[in-house]
């Protein structure tokens, strides 16, 4: 199976929170082009801040599924289930 395009970034790049960084992006360039509303944002945002606290509390996770999670899809999909609820 082939990586996606955030594994092949997050690869890249030295540090777990700049995989934070690059997906808060992501999620405000969404809602400024209008394809996410605010409250998934917002709960996309929240998902991603407490992996991050959750991958510097854990290297294990931090080395292993924390990128597939803070992918844009990954993260939409568990925000949507989230809000559901």
């Amino acid at each position: 199976m082939g990586k996606s395009e955030f594994e092949k970034y997050a690869a890249g790049h030295a540090g777990i929170s700049s995989l934070k960084l690059h997906r808060f992006n992501t999620i405000t360039q969404y809602l400024g082009r209008g394809t996410l509303d605010e409250q998934t944002a917002a709960a996309m945002k929240a998902l991603a801040k407490s992996k991050l606290e959750k991958a510097l509390q854990d290297s294990g996770y931090a080395q292993g599924g924390y990128a597939a999670e803070m992918e844009q899809a990954a993260l939409l999909a568990e925000a949507k289930e989230t809000m559901e609820r």
